[in-house]
C-alpha cells in the first residue's frame, strides 16, 4: 500500500538536510547530502539514497533508489532530522534516536561507532520537543526551551564555549530556556527564541551568524542576529547561509551568497540580514540547502533560487538563479520543500512527496539514478489518492445513480461488493442538467459532484460529505460547443480539475480548480475531432493527470503524458484496428501508481487490460469474455480499497449490477450487489 506523509501541526526549523519550516499543517520531509527521509502517516521513517554509513537505518549499507523502512521505526515517531551521513528520529515520547555515520559522535550515544539502526541518545530519552542536524553535529530543543547539541564541534557550532568535539548532549551557553526552534547548517547552528529573536553560532566566515562579522573561524557561544532582535516566526540554516521568515511572511537572508543563494539579485556575500527580492510577504516555509535556498508561498507554490549545476531549483533548466525562481509544476498546493546539498524535495497538500536534482545515488526515490530537473515522484509516497467516486473517504469507490427522468439521485456506498447503505442525496428534475463530474474538487478526500447543463452551459457544484449535500455554487457559464471531457488532478495539488474539449474545432482546455472557483483557464492545443479522448489518469506516476486519446476510426492509441496544463509529450502506443474495442477505464489495476488502460468488446464481449509505464504497453492480457452485451462496465474504480483498480457491471435491460474484484488482469471474484428493476436509474459514469 502506499505510505501517505504525515500531517504535523508544529513549526519547526531545521537547517540542511533536515526538516524544514511549515507553517500549519503539513508533512515531514528531510534532504541529506545523497539521501532523503519521509515521515509516514502512521508515524514511521523510509529513507533512500545513499547508505554507505548506514544513514538509512535499514541495517545495511546497500544504496536504496526507493524508499525503505527503517528498522524500528514503524510508528512512534514526530520528526526527522537528516544531516550529512547521519539521520535523526523524535520519537512520540519525546526522546531521540541516531543512526549513520558517528565520526565525530554526532549519533551522540558516546562512542564515534557507525550505528546501521537507530540508537538511543545519551541522555535523551524524553522531553524533547524539536530537533536539527547540521553537516556533522546534532541538536535538541528540549519541552522545556533549553538547547543541547552533540558531534563536530571544531567551529564551535555546539555552542558551549568550547570546540572541543562531545559524543553524548551538551547544553549550549545561555540558551538553557526561552527556545522556540532550532535550526543546524554545515558549521553553524542557529535558535528562534520565544520572544521571536535570532541567535546563531559557529563557523562565522562568511557572516553566517548575521552578526556584522566575517573570517571568524570559530565563535563558540550564541551571537544576537542583527535586525532580528523580534518579528521571526522561523528560522532555517544552510551551507554557510542562514534565512529566516518573518511574522509578516517575509525572508530574509545572510551570509554566503557566491552562487545567489541569499536570492538578492546579486552574488554579493551579506553580513547581516537581507530581504530576499520578491518575497517581502506571502511566505509559508524556507529551506535553505548548501548552495540554493527553496521557499514555499502562502498560495502553495514553490520558488528555488542559487546553485542550479545539477536542475536543484526544479526549473527545467541548470541555470544559475539570483532571485527567486518558480518550481516547475509547484505552481501550487506545497505544504513543505527540504534542501540537501545537490537535490530538493517538496511535499503537496495531498501529501505525495516529490524531489529533484542530482540522483548519482538515488536520493531522488523515482527508482532511477536519473538526474531531473523538475520535480519527479518518489514511489511509494504518491500522497492522497482517493478512489474513484469515493464519497465516504474510506479509499474505496461508491456507485452514485441518477434517474433518467424523475432526476432523482441516490448513493450507494460501497464495501467490496456490498453495498453498505442506499441514500437519496437530492432530486434535479430538469434532465438537461448532467453530471460530469465525480472528482475530489475540495482536496478532502471524497468525491465531489459537478453539473452542467446541456443547452445553457451553466456548471454547477455540489461539495459532498457522503451522501450530504454540503452546498451548491456557480461556477460559471460556457459555450454549450464546449463539452466537459474529464476530470482529473492535473497540478497535483490533490483537487480535481476540469478538462474541455470543443465539439466541432477539437480545442483542449484545462481549468485547474479550487473547489468552485477556477484558478485558471489555459488552451493546450487543439486536435481533430476524430481523436477522442477516452480517460484521464496518472500514467507515469508523477501525480498529474494524463490523458489517453483514440482515434475513432483507424484505433490509433495516444498518450499525452502532462504536467499541469502543459502537455510534456505526445506518444503513440499502439493501434487496435478493430474499433470494436472501446477504452472503458483508464486506471490503476496493478497498485504500481500508474494507470492502465482497460477494453471491452462492444459485440463480442471481450474484457483486455493493458498495463500501463508511462506511454508502454508492458502487455495486454484478456481478462475474460461476457457474451450477453446487455452487460455494459460502467465503473472502473477501486471497490474494495487494495489500491487495485475493479469493474462495475450494469445491464441495460435487466438493472443488474455486479462487481468483478480484480488483481491487475485476473478476476479475484464477480458477485452480484443488487437488482435494480427499473431501468430509469443509471449509474453515473464519467471519465
Amino acid at each position: 500500500m502506499k505510505q501517505l506523509i504525515h500531517s504535523l501541526a508544529v513549526l519547526t526549523c531545521l537547517g540542511i538536510g533536515a526538516s524544514d519550516v511549515a507553517a500549519g499543517a503539513g508533512a515531514r520531509v528531510v534532504a541529506g547530502w545523497t539521501h532523503s527521509c519521509a515521515l509516514t502517516t502512521t508515524g514511521g521513517v523510509a529513507c533512500w539514497g545513499s547508505n554507505a554509513y548506514g544513514q538509512l537505518g535499514d541495517g545495511t549499507t546497500a544504496t536504496q533508489s526507493t524508499p525503505a523502512s527503517v528498522t524500528g521505526l514503524g510508528t512512534g515517531v514526530e520528526a526527522i532530522a537528516a544531516g550529512f551521513y547521519h539521520t535523526c528520529a523524535l520519537t512520540a515520547s519525546g526522546g531521540v534516536v541516531c543512526w549513520g555515520a558517528n565520526s565525530w559522535g554526532q549519533i551522540g550515544d558516546g562512542t564515534t561507532t557507525t550505528r546501521k539502526t537507530p540508537t538511543a541518545v545519551s541522555g535523551l530519552s524524553s522531553g524533547v520537543a524539536a530537533i536539527t542536524a547540521g553537516d556533522y553535529q546534532t541538536c535538541a530543543l528540549t519541552t522545556g526551551g533549553g538547547v543541547v547539541c552533540w558531534g563536530h564541534n571544531e567551529q564551535g557550532e555546539l555552542g558551549d564555549g568550547t570546540t572541543s568535539q562531545r559524543l553524548t548532549p551538551t547544553g549550549v551557553i545561555g540558551l538553557s530556556s526561552g527556545v522556540a526552534a532550532i535550526a543546524g547548517g554545515e558549521s553553524h547552528t542557529c535558535a528562534l527564541t520565544t520572544g521571536g529573536g535570532v541567535w546563531c553560532w559557529g563557523s562565522d566566515w562568511y557572516g553566517q551568524l548575521g552578526d556584522g562579522r566575517s573570517w571568524v573561524f570559530a565563535q563558540p557561544t550564541p551571537v544576537a542576529v542583527i535586525g532580528l532582535g523580534t518579528g521571526v516566526a522561523a528560522i532555517t540554516a544552510g551551507g554557510q547561509n542562514t534565512c529566516a521568515m518573518t511574522t509578516a511572511g517575509g525572508v530574509r537572508c545572510w551570509g554566503w551568497n557566491a552562487y545567489g543563494q541569499l536570492g538578492i539579485g546579486s552574488t554579493e556575500d551579506w553580513r547581516t540580514p537581507k530581504t530576499v527580492s520578491g518575497l517581502e510577504s506571502g511566505v509559508a516555509a524556507v529551506a535553505t540547502g548548501w548552495r540554493h535556498t527553496c521557499a514555499v508561498t502562502t498560495q502553495g507554490s514553490a520558488r528555488c533560487w542559487g546553485w542550479n549545476a545539477y536542475g536543484q531549483l526544479g526549473d527545467g533548466t541548470v541555470t544559475e538563479r539570483w532571485t527567486p525562481t518558480p518550481v516547475s509544476g509547484l505552481e501550487n498546493g506545497v505544504a513543505l520543500t527540504a534542501a540537501g546539498v545537490y537535490h530538493t524535495c517538496a511535499v503537496t497538500t495531498s501529501g505525495s512527496v516529490v524531489c529533484w536534482g542530482r540522483n548519482s545515488q538515488g536520493q531522488l526515490g523515482d527508482g532511477t539514478t536519473a538526474e531531473r530537473w523538475t520535480p519527479a515522484a518518489v514511489i511509494g509516497f504518491e500522497g492522497r489518492r482517493s478512489a474513484a467516486a469515493d464519497f465516504t473517504g474510506d479509499l474505496k469507490s461508491d456507485i452514485l445513480w441518477r434517474h433518467a427522468t424523475r432526476g432523482e439521485v441516490w448513493l450507494w456506498p460501497m464495501d467490496g461488493a456490498v453495498r453498505t447503505t442506499e441514500t437519496r442525496v437530492g432530486t434535479v428534475a430538469d434532465a438537461d442538467w448532467e453530471i460530469r463530474g465525480l472528482g475530489d474538487q475540495s482536496g478532502d478526500g471524497k468525491a465531489d459532484v459537478l453539473w452542467r447543463h446541456k443547452t445553457t452551459g451553466m456548471i454547477y457544484f455540489w461539495p459532498m460529505n457522503g451522501s450530504t449535500r454540503l452546498a451548491e455554487t456557480y461556477v460559471a457559464t460556457v459555450d454549450p460547443a464546449y463539452d466537459i471531457v474529464g476530470t482529473g488532478d492535473y497540478n497535483g495539488d490533490g483537487k480535481s480539475d476540469i478538462l474541455w474539449r470543443h465539439l466541432t474545432n477539437g480545442e483542449v482546455w484545462i481549468w485547474l480548480m479550487n473547489g468552485a472557483t477556477p484558478l485558471s483557464e489555459v488552451y493546450v492545443d487543439t486536435v481533430a475531432p476524430v481523436y477522442v479522448i477516452k480517460g484521464v489518469g496518472d500514467l507515469d506516476r508523477d501525480g498529474k493527470a494524463d490523458l489517453v486519446w483514440h482515434h475513432a476510426t483507424t484505433g490509433a492509441v495516444w498518450v499525452w503524458l502532462m504536467n499541469g496544463t502543459t502537455r510534456r509529450s505526445e506518444t503513440w502506443v499502439a493501434t487496435v484496428p478493430d474499433v470494436g474495442y472501446q477504452i472503458v477505464g483508464v486506471a490503476d489495476h496493478t497498485a504500481d501508481g500508474k494507470a492502465d488502460i482497460l477494453w471491452h468488446h462492444a459485440t463480442r464481449g471481450e474484457v483486455w487490460l493493458w498495463p500501463m509505464d508511462g506511454t508502454t504497453r508492458l502487455s495486454e492480457t484478456k481478462v475474460g469474455t461476457v457474451p450477453d452485451t446487455g452487460y455494459r462496465i460502467v465503473g472502473n474504480g477501486d471497490y474494495n480499497g487494495d489500491g487495485k483498480a475493479d469493474l462495475l457491471w450494469h445491464h441495460a435491460t435487466r438493472g443488474e449490477v455486479w462487481v468483478w474484484l480484480m488483481n491487475g488482469a485476473k478476476m479475484l471474484s464477480e458477485t452480484k450487489v443488487a437488482t435494480v428493476p427499473d431501468v430509469g436509474y443509471q449509474i453515473v459514469k464519467v471519465k
